[in-house]
């Protein structure tokens, strides 16, 4: 896939992420577990868009 189609996917990942997290006034303290959730998933989805990250709904 194209780099430009690549970043499109992952600032749509991060445009859900950050919605969530300031619709519900998310703070990263009060939630460390789901915190490292989300940061994982960032993580994950920045170098590869289409990364899998299925195992994830395993630890919620």
């Amino acid at each position: 896939m194209s780099e430009q189609i690549q970043k499109q996917k992952f600032n749509k990942i991060l445009s859900e992420l950050t919605s969530y997290i300031f619709n519900y006034e998310f703070n990263f303290t009060d939630y460390p577990y789901l915190s490292d959730i989300v940061l994982e998933i960032i993580k994950r989805k920045q170098p590869n868009a289409d990364a899998d990250i299925t195992d994830l709904l395993h630890k919620l």
